[in-house]
């Protein structure tokens, strides 16, 4: 899974126009010469050019997620930056072949913050032969136009700190404990811990823009030669060898299911847990004053569409609406990043695995259907708009939208979309008509 950001803990569609210059994508011939880099150096001085919202955005995010923060000591604090338009990318993954385990992550650019093709600007694997250690990462675009990363790997011998910083001129260079490695020799670093803390290394000139497959490219570091001889013979791969590689940690397998009954109709739904939280694996069905049933639901697990008022008692004992940070607990599990949290826009890929493997419909992508890798299987149940008892139904098959409990008069709604690989959320003062679908969160 990869995580999209313009916003220091990265992700998520919400763009700024850049004041130095007309928008662009990555690579631009003309974009970065050292005038130009000047320039966009005196803009980040110059007050009047500050994105002052983002400015707010940000001190808001890092006091809410304090503690999140002390994991990367060189992002402890908000700064203000001039506006700008660009998206960066963390993608961690995972490499288990011959019997080792291989933890690594990527980190890139968007070349176009509006698209979806990332270019990898560097790669790093950490041979850990322990699938359950600790990976954390943090793409910033806060010094746009220059790519900057932080992150750690927790082994069972010795933790490794990186730190990453890509020039728009084309330098680029990575500290992993101290060791510098000029990635203009290679953008695919390899670290072997050794028993007595020390590490060894290998640099590689491979990188995932050259293949079409990321496997492609997984299979092509596990071949090298340099690589074997740290690791003996087993690691010898041919092309045929299936490779194992999980993308995020929502595809690991064996999820905690199980189902219950309302007891108010005797309706019976699926759970899953996801992460720390039990979340209702289905619509809510119960019929009450004040919700919609689409006659043209393909089936009943599409539930039924709840108004702001019908929601505020709609889950059953035992469960409750979740809050718009309980929403945030879960979208972060699934690998959004807490600086995405407040924003008011899609954010993220992270909607793919929430998504259903059928049903959803868009002219628009090939890809609409989604993973469900999550198990919490959103179904494109669209919206209702009563119109005074003449319910008139739209979205279906193309969209899904869900309540969160009010707070201050708001209820921070969360949207998937056919053609989207993110989540919506945004702002329902209560006032509105529409109603959309419920999932309960157990207490």
């Amino acid at each position: 899974m990869t995580v999209k950001t313009i916003v220091p803990l990265a992700t998520a569609c919400l763009l700024f126009s850049c004041t130095l210059m007309k928008k662009h994508t990555v690579g631009d011939e003309l974009s970065w010469n050292i005038q130009a880099l000047d320039e966009r150096a005196k803009s980040h001085l110059d007050s009047s050019k500050w994105d002052t919202n983002l400015f707010e955005q940000d001190k808001e995010v890092y006091a809410n997620y304090a503690e999140n923060f002390r994991e990367f000591p060189l992002n402890s604090t908000p700064f203000p930056v001039a506006e700008y338009d660009y998206a960066v990318s963390s993608a961690p993954f995972t490499v288990e072949d011959g019997g080792y385990i291989f933890k690594g992550i990527k980190i890139g650019e968007y070349k176009d913050p509006n698209g979806e093709e990332v270019i990898e600007k560097l790669t790093i694997w950490i041979l850990t032969n322990d699938d359950t250690a600790e990976e954390s990462s943090w793409a910033s675009s806060r010094n746009y136009p220059y790519l900057t990363a932080q992150g750690f790997f927790k082994t069972k011998i010795n933790q490794f700190d990186w730190v990453f910083m890509a020039s728009p001129d084309g330098f680029s260079s990575l500290l992993i404990n101290m060791k510098l490695f000029d990635l203009r020799f290679g953008e695919t670093i390899v670290i072997f811990p050794q028993e007595d803390k020390s590490f060894l290394y290998e640099q590689f000139r491979e990188s995932p823009n050259n293949y079409k497959e990321f496997k492609s490219y997984i299979k092509a570091v596990l071949s090298k030669i340099k690589l074997s001889q740290h690791l003996g013979s087993s690691m010898q791969v041919d092309a045929a060898q299936e490779v194992k590689v999980a993308s995020t940690p929502a595809d690991t397998p064996n999820k905690k299911v199980g189902s219950f009954a309302d007891p108010r109709d005797g309706e019976q739904y699926a759970w899953v847990q996801i992460g720390n939280q039990v979340w209702m694996a289905e619509n809510l069905r119960f019929n009450s004053q004040g919700s919609w049933l689409n006659p043209a639901n393909p089936t009943d697990k599409y539930g039924r569409l709840y108004d702001a008022v019908a929601i505020q008692n709609a889950c059953p004992i035992g469960w409750h609406l979740p809050t718009d940070q309980a929403w945030n607990e879960l979208e972060m599990h699934l690998g959004m990043l807490a600086a995405d949290a407040f924003v008011s826009d899609w954010r993220g890929t992270h909607g793919a695995e929430m998504k259903s493997q059928s049903g959803w419909q868009s002219s628009l992508s090939e890809h609409s259907n989604g993973t469900n890798s999550s198990g919490f299987n959103a179904l494109p149940s669209g919206y209702c708009d009563p119109e005074n008892g003449n319910p008139v139904y739209e979205g279906l098959g193309h969209s899904a939208g869900f309540w969160s409990a009010a707070e201050n008069g708001i209820s921070w709604q969360r949207w998937l979309g056919a053609p989207m690989a993110g989540v919506n959320r945004q702002p329902d003062y209560l006032a509105t008509r529409f109603a959309v679908s419920c999932r309960c969160l157990k207490d």
